[in-house]
């Protein structure tokens, strides 16, 4: 198959006529090489050394060809069968470790987008890097490295979020941030963390993070939706924790956690982000009142939580006009 290839460039190079048989040649050259390569795949464990070869050969030889033919298109073949070569070689060798391998294969596309001078070949390799780079996070669980596994996933991660930086692509953003969430939560899993607390409040930062992103795109819907999500997870999981273990503990930090969001809610000006805080120290006040303190505790804890509720309307007030120039600032900063 790659011979006719090759003869099929080196004609078309010599002979300056028309050939009719030239599609029917690549069609056929085409389905030799695919034939090749499901039969090497179907049987790996016992084809491991040819599909490491063959593969290999057919990564340079369809880097050559796309180069000579000066189409991209063909280039999305030679870093196909790279790392599928690396993974025939790993099984050859009887290695289960394929991870580190193939995400510094990505890290290497995507940093190879700098050599190149033409828009289309950048491309080719850039989303060459993101799709091996996706794969590699997604099988990331299934290989046993213990922590080990999160450094790909948050490699990854820093692909998407450099791509986004470059493309000035907000979009971008959400993939990198749920890659980072993997990251964080394969690392949580291999220490055994059992709290729920611990994966939500990474979770909601990189939210707030994205609604601020957001905001400062002007895509108000999106914002809105991810501003909302990452509350609720955040606040809701301390509330559940709260009703569930019954330990004051979690009132406080949920009081301090919806201050938090109150806060941030009032400089960005978003309304969602004022109004949900309040009704979950609304609701977390009676849940402690009724379920966890009797008596003179219980007026004590109501009296100072709308005592420090004033006092924080009052000095937002007299703060406003900063927090208006503030708001102004951020949005000259665009």
């Amino acid at each position: 198959g790659l011979l006719w290839l090759a003869l099929n460039a080196i004609f078309e190079r010599i002979l300056k006529i028309t050939r009719p048989l030239k599609m029917s040649v690549q069609i056929a050259a085409g389905i030799l090489v695919f034939a090749n390569t499901a039969e090497l795949l179907s049987n790996l464990s016992v084809n491991a050394l040819p599909a490491t070869i063959s593969f290999g050969v057919y990564a340079l030889f369809f880097a050559a060809y796309a180069a000579y033919r000066k189409e991209p298109l063909l280039g999305y073949l030679s870093t196909a069968y790279f790392p599928v070569s690396i993974l025939a070689f790993l099984s050859y060798q009887d290695q289960d470790r394929w991870l580190f391998p193939l995400i510094i294969v990505a890290v290497l596309y995507y940093g190879g987008r700098f050599l190149s001078k033409h828009a289309k070949w950048q491309a080719m390799l850039e989303r060459s890097s993101l799709i091996l780079s996706t794969l590699v996070a997604f099988s990331a669980p299934f290989e046993d490295s213990g922590l080990m596994v999160s450094i790909p996933v948050a490699i990854t991660a820093t692909l998407y979020a450099i791509h986004a930086f470059r493309k000035k692509n907000i979009w971008l953003g959400f993939p990198a941030n749920a890659f980072y969430l993997m990251a964080y939560f394969m690392i949580l899993l291999g220490f055994e963390v059992d709290q729920p607390q611990f994966f939500t409040v990474v979770a909601a930062a990189l939210g707030i993070l994205m609604h601020y992103l957001l905001v400062r795109s002007g895509s108000k819907t999106a914002a809105f939706i991810t501003g909302m999500l990452s509350q609720l997870v955040l606040l809701s999981t301390t509330y559940f924790q709260l009703v569930s273990e019954e330990q004051f503990i979690y009132f406080v930090v949920l009081f301090f956690q919806a201050i938090a969001v109150l806060i941030y809610g009032i400089v960005i000006r978003s309304k969602s982000l004022v109004i949900t805080p309040i009704v979950f120290l609304v609701v977390s006040v009676i849940t402690v009142t009724f379920g966890l303190l009797e008596g003179w505790p219980t007026i004590f804890l109501i009296g100072c939580t709308g005592v420090f509720l004033i006092a924080f309307g009052i000095g937002a007030l007299l703060l406003r006009e900063k927090a208006v120039s503030l708001r102004e600032k951020l949005e000259r900063d665009r």
